[in-house]
């Protein structure tokens, strides 16, 4: 964009817009809004840096310089001209260093914009970063913790599977042992009827003996 005396204004009576000053910050020049009973001070003392007051001892010389004119002589044309084109020689240049102070202000206005920006630019990744670095973390915690679940769930199950294999096993010996018990008190019962079976049989046949004895005893 090019910078000319079209896109200022000179005149201290027109105030469009608000008004900004380069001020010293703790993050370096920063531009600060002025308050409107700021801005009329600043711009008296722009008209102030603009021109000087004028002096009465030099402006009384001056008229009695022209009344001495007036009755002696006309005036010096060629000099009043001079000193209107060193007005306004002094004018442009007064013009020139105000376009190039403001044009210095909007450069170095854009410059704090753009690093402004800059900063809010990386500021922002930075939190992206801390916040996909923590959400990173999180997973990985996440992850963690299920595999010291899955770990802890696999203990409890080899656990479990240790605890009903030994019970089994030990129902198993305690079954056999019932088993064993149960075997040898049906053949101490089988032993016991084989030997009353026996005991009876031996009585029976002293009774058939007695008696067959008896009886060859009564027939002589």
């Amino acid at each position: 964009m090019d910078i000319s005396r079209d896109n200022f204004s000179f005149s201290a009576k027109i105030r469009v817009g608000d008004f900004y000053e380069a001020r010293d910050g703790p993050q370096g020049m920063q531009w600060c809004l002025l308050k409107e009973e700021d801005i009329i001070p600043r711009i008296r003392s722009m008209e102030g840096r603009r021109g000087r007051p004028p002096n009465p001892d030099r402006q009384r010389a001056r008229e009695e310089s022209r009344m001495r004119r007036r009755k002696g002589r006309p005036p010096n044309v060629g000099s009043a001209e001079f000193l209107d084109n060193t007005d306004a020689k002094l004018l442009r240049k007064l013009q020139a260093q105000e376009i190039a102070r403001q044009a210095a202000q909007i450069k170095l206005l854009r410059k704090l914009q753009k690093q402004e920006q800059a900063r809010v630019a990386k500021e922002a990744k930075k939190q992206q970063a801390i916040m996909a670095a923590e959400e990173k973390r999180k997973q990985k915690e996440q992850i963690k913790i299920m595999k010291q679940q899955e770990k802890i769930k696999r203990i409890q199950q080899i656990r479990m599977e240790k605890e009903l294999r030994a019970q089994q096993i030990l129902e198993a010996k305690k079954k056999k042992k019932e088993e064993a018990a149960n075997a040898k008190l049906l053949e101490a019962e089988k032993r016991i009827k084989e030997r009353e079976r026996r005991r009876q049989h031996t009585m029976l046949m002293k009774a058939m003996e007695a008696r067959k004895k008896a009886e060859v005893s009564g027939c002589f």
